[in-house]
C-alpha cells in the first residue's frame, strides 16, 4: 500500500475513533452517573454500573485482539461500530438497575474492539520511528470525542433532561458506522474455518504471554486506568453533592481531563519515538498520581479544575508511550492479540476502579478512597521502572 494512502487511511480511522467514542461517552460521562443517582441508586450500584461495560472488555478484548490478527481488522471493527450505533436506543426501553447492567455490559462490546484493534491497525500503516506519534495521535483522536461528550452530555440534561444524550450517543455512532462500511483491510485475512481461526490465536497469545515486559507495561497501564475508573465514577458525585457544582460544571472537569491528553499525548507519542519510553512512562505515573490525590483536597473549582488537568498531563505522559512500547515487544503477526492482552488487563484495572469506587468512598471517605488510587499509581512507577524494561526490543532487533 502506497504511504499516501496509509496516511489517507489513518485519518479516517482516527474520524472513526472520534465518532465511535463521542457516542460511546455520550452515554457514559458524566450522563450514566448523574442518571443512576437521578433514579435511585446508591454510590455502590453506580459504581458497578460504570464498570459494567468495562467488564466486557476485560472479558473479549483479548479475544477480539486476536481475531483481527486471523480473521482481519476490517470486519471486526465493522461489528464495533455497529454498537456504537444501534444500541444507545436500548437505554430509552426501561431503567430497572438489571436491565441497564445489561445495556451497558452489550455496549462494552464497542470499546473492547476499538481499542485493541484500533491499535493493531494503527500499528500496521505506521514505521517503527513514528509509532509512538501516530498511536498518540489516534488515541488523541479518540479522546476528542470522549472530550466533547461530556460537555454536551451535561448542557443536554440541563437543557433537556436525561434522555437525550443517548438520543446523540445513536446519532454519533451512525456516523463512525458509516465511516467504516468502505473501510479496506489492512492486516492479513486467513481464510481459515473457526477451530484453525482459534488455534492460530492461541498461538499468538502464547507468543505474548512468553513476554515479561509486556505483561508488566499492561498490568502497569491497569494501574493507570483504576484510578481513572474512579474518577469516572465518582467524580460527578463528589462535584455535585459535596463541592456543590452543577451537572455542567462537573462535566467539565472530567472534560479538562481529556482536554489535556488530547492536546499533548502526540507531542509525547513524538519524543517517546526520539528519546525512549520507559523513562517517560515512570514519570508520567508521579505526576498521574499527585493529580488524583489533588482533586478531592478541596472542593473550589478552580483548584479541582487544576488537579484533573495535571492528571490528564500524567495519563498524557505514560499512555503516549505504553502502547508504542507493547508493540515494539511484539512481531507484527501478533499486533492484535499483543494489544488485545493488554486492553483486557488495562481494562480489569479500570472495572476494578470504577466497581471498587462507591465501596471505598463510603467506607474511607472521598479522601482516603483517593489517596489509596494514588499509592496505585506509585507502585505501578515503581513495578514498571524495575521489571518492565527490555534491552532490544523486538521490532528492532
Amino acid at each position: 500500500m502506497a504511504a499516501s494512502s496509509k496516511t489517507a487511511l489513518f485519518y479516517r480511522l482516527c474520524g472513526i475513533g472520534f465518532a465511535a467514542h463521542l457516542a460511546y461517552n455520550l452515554a457514559r460521562d458524566p450522563v450514566l452517573s448523574l442518571w443512576a443517582r437521578h433514579l435511585g441508586f446508591s454510590p455502590e450500584l453506580v459504581g458497578i454500573l460504570m464498570g459494567a461495560s468495562t467488564l466486557t472488555g476485560v472479558l473479549t478484548k483479548f479475544l477480539f485482539g486476536a481475531l483481527s490478527d486471523s480473521m482481519g481488522r476490517r470486519r471486526i471493527l465493522l461489528l464495533a461500530t455497529a454498537v456504537t450505533g444501534f444500541v444507545p436506543i436500548l437505554y430509552f426501553l426501561n431503567d430497572s438497575y438489571a436491565y441497564l447492567v445489561g445495556v451497558r455490559l452489550i455496549q462494552g462490546i464497542a470499546t473492547a474492539i476499538l481499542g485493541p484493534v484500533g491499535s493493531a491497525v494503527v500499528a500496521d500503516l505506521a514505521s517503527s520511528h513514528e509509532r509512538g506519534f501516530r498511536l498518540g495521535t489516534f488515541s488523541s483522536a479518540a479522546r476528542s470525542g470522549q472530550l466533547v461528550a461530556p460537555w454536551v452530555g451535561g448542557a443536554l440534561i440541563q437543557w433537556a433532561g436525561y434522555r437525550y444524550p443517548f438520543a446523540a450517543a445513536g446519532v454519533a455512532g451512525m456516523v463512525a458506522f458509516g465511516m467504516t462500511l468502505t473501510w479496506p483491510e489492512t492486516g492479513t485475512v486467513h481464510h481459515l474455518r473457526m477451530r484453525e481461526h482459534f488455534a492460530r490465536m492461541i498461538e499468538g497469545f502464547r507468543e505474548v504471554f512468553s513476554s515479561r515486559p509486556i505483561l508488566v507495561t499492561s498490568v502497569a497501564e491497569a494501574l493507570q486506568f483504576f484510578a481513572t475508573g474512579l474518577l469516572q465514577a465518582m467524580l460527578p458525585i463528589y462535584a455535585t453533592e459535596v463541592a456543590g457544582l452543577s451537572p455542567t460544571q462537573a462535566g467539565m472537569l472530567w472534560g479538562v481531563q481529556l482536554a489535556v491528553p488530547i492536546l499533548s499525548k502526540p507531542l509525547f507519542g513524538k519524543l517517546s519515538d526520539r528519546w525512549g519510553r520507559v523513562g517517560q512512562i515512570v514519570v508520567g505515573f508521579f505526576i498521574g498520581a499527585a493529580g488524583v490525590w489533588a482533586v478531592v483536597q478541596s472542593t473550589s473549582f478552580s483548584v479541582m479544575i487544576l488537579a484533573c488537568a495535571l492528571y490528564g498531563l500524567g495519563v498524557a505522559v505514560t499512555t503516549s508511550a505504553t502502547a508504542a512500547y507493547v508493540t515494539d515487544l511484539c512481531r507484527q503477526q501478533d499486533y492484535g492479540a499483543a494489544h488485545g492482552v493488554f486492553g483486557t488487563i488495562y481494562d480489569l484495572g479500570h472495572w476494578l476502579g470504577q466497581s471498587l469506587s462507591g465501596i471505598l468512598v463510603v467506607g474511607l471517605g472521598y479522601r482516603g478512597a483517593f489517596g489509596i488510587y494514588a499509592a496505585g499509581l506509585l507502585a505501578a512507577a515503581v513495578m514498571f521502572g524495575t521489571l518492565g524494561r527490555v534491552s532490544t526490543p523486538v521490532s528492532s532487533r
